[in-house]
């Protein structure tokens, strides 16, 4: 299985909204989901997250490298504080997908 795929299956058994559920407390409103944002001190709920496209986005952030949001390996990067493959890694246990090491050489 590519690397892709791998992204691709973490993504799918990961849904945004249970992730970010797990870590702040958010509301559903119409198909999304609105909760206050862990990143910046946020006195009315400003972090949206869209189960559909699989995304967040806050609307209270400043903007870091053009972006305020992205997909659930983005949320559990700054969240947690660790590195794309770390994310990666840890949502691929908290789903109980096994991935294949990747050595080079």
């Amino acid at each position: 299985m590519s690397r892709k795929e791998d992204l691709a299956r973490i993504k799918a058994a990961n849904p945004v909204e249970a992730v970010i559920g797990e870590r702040i407390e958010l509301k559903k409103e119409g198909s999304r989901y609105r909760g206050k944002c862990p990143f910046h001190d946020d006195g009315t709920p400003s972090l949206v997250v869209n189960p559909e496209k699989g995304l967040w986005n806050c609307f209270g952030c400043p903007k870091t490298n053009g972006k305020t949001g992205g997909d659930v390996i983005d949320f559990v990067m700054r969240f947690e504080r660790v590195p794309f493959p770390e994310a990666a890694s840890r949502l691929a246990t908290r789903a109980g997908i096994s991935l294949p090491s990747r050595q080079n050489g």
